[in-house]
């Protein structure tokens, strides 16, 4: 298995397994908000939402070869910046739009700008010194969830 492969896993694994119960349900709530881009994906809405989500993880995955489970992990996010501004521009055009894809489109938007919100927050700690890796796929007695 390749080295980056790998990486993704323990990434994943790492969220579902480490994460309390709180995170863990926000963490699946959020990548189903993104993933159901698949089933309107004949729309340009819905490819861009699946492109930026597979940025993301691919960014993230980067950052975890590199750092370990960072704070600086938010930062996979930032394409996510400019597409909720774009979907957010989109919302004006709900006569073309069907009211299921309308529906997806302000979970999408409200949830990834929640995710935004806290990504800041976690990049900007990174910054100001808390660089240390706080989860590893094994758990430390001291590390708290």
């Amino acid at each position: 298995m390749s080295g980056f492969f790998k990486a993704m896993i323990e990434l994943m694994a790492i969220m579902l397994t480490r994460f309390s119960l709180g995170p863990r349900i926000w963490l699946v709530a959020l990548a189903a908000a993104n993933m159901t881009s698949l089933y309107f994906i004949d729309t340009t809405e819905a490819r861009v939402v699946f492109g930026a989500f597979v940025i993301s993880i691919i960014i993230m995955t980067i950052v975890y070869l590199r750092l370990g489970f960072v704070r600086l992990l938010g930062i996979g996010h930032i394409f996510w910046i400019p597409m909720v501004l774009w979907l957010w521009t989109r919302l004006d055009q709900t006569p073309s739009l069907n009211s299921t894809l309308e529906h997806w489109l302000i979970i999408v938007i409200a949830m990834n700008t929640i995710s935004l919100i806290i990504d800041v927050v976690d990049v900007a700690r990174y910054i100001k010194g808390e660089r240390a890796p706080y989860y590893t796929l094994k758990k430390k007695t001291s590390q708290k969830a």
